[in-house]
């Protein structure tokens, strides 16, 4: 049976047995073995296809489908991590408001004293 659950049995948090993991890759394997069969040992003339080249995409696409098969059977064989609980958020109080651009103004003005004197 096979189940869209990510390899495991409905409503059962047990995995699928052997005999299902490797029906997964039994068609990527005969696949392979049809395409190496194709590309080293018929020697057929057929008009406007080349057997051998199509014996060799056949074997190369069973090759990958095979590293994908069983990479995912790792993957779904592989335990879970356990969540880390998020951390608490950092409060910071400002010491006081501050533009990044500009410096903050004196209260009073810079004295000059080589300055002229005000009116009276």
């Amino acid at each position: 049976m096979r189940t869209s659950s990510g390899g495991k049995e409905p409503d059962s948090d047990t995995p699928l047995c052997g005999h299902d993991q490797i029906m997964r890759i039994a068609p990527a394997l005969l696949m392979t073995a049809l395409g190496g069969i194709l590309a080293d040992a018929v020697t057929v003339d057929a008009p406007g296809i080349n057997v051998n080249a199509l014996g060799a995409v056949l074997f190369f696409v069973g090759l990958l489908w095979l590293a994908v098969e069983v990479g995912l059977q790792l993957a779904a064989r592989r335990p879970p991590r356990p969540r880390r609980p998020a951390p608490a958020p950092r409060r910071r109080e400002p010491s006081r408001a501050c533009d990044p651009v500009m410096r903050p103004r004196p209260s009073k003005p810079p004295v000059d004293h080589d300055a002229p004197t005000r009116r009276l």
